[in-house]
């Protein structure tokens, strides 16, 4: 099921086996609670575009936020 935010979605699907891998990683580096994953997008790469996927459990305020399978999507408003 696409991750939706006001009706809108956002071309991003966590599916739960991915959601279970996240939160076993996470437990294994000490995030515990609050689990999520950061997606970012970086210059550079042969396509001009590289993609960074970080497991964390901090929040940022610039941080647009979505939730699926129990595991938070960040990604930065720019």
């Amino acid at each position: 099921m696409p991750i939706t935010q006001d009706g809108v979605e956002l071309g991003v699907t966590i599916s739960e086996t991915a959601a279970k891998k996240i939160k076993y990683f996470a437990e294994k580096d000490g995030i515990p609670e609050n689990v999520g994953i950061r997606v970012a997008v970086k210059g550079g790469g042969c396509s001009g575009l590289t993609y960074d996927l970080t497991i964390t459990g901090e929040e940022l305020p610039s941080d647009k936020i979505v939730e699926q399978h129990g595991i938070k999507v960040m990604v930065d408003k720019k």
